[in-house]
């Protein structure tokens, strides 16, 4: 499995600072990151549909 600080960092090389999504266990690792960093940004969603949502309206 992809360790969270390497797909982050590799991500916002290519200039990505937002995320968003549906909290989940497995992912814990990777939006604990996002939470924690200065530069970045996590938005919280209810579903699915709804980060998918918030990343279109936002970007």
């Amino acid at each position: 499995m992809i360790d969270a600080q390497d797909f982050i960092q590799a991500a916002s090389s290519r200039g990505f600072g937002l995320y968003t999504g549906v909290p989940c266990s497995f992912l814990k690792p990777f939006i604990n990151y996002v939470i924690n960093s200065r530069e970045l940004q996590y938005i919280g969603a209810a579903n699915e549909g709804d980060a998918i949502a918030m990343f279109i309206m936002l970007y």
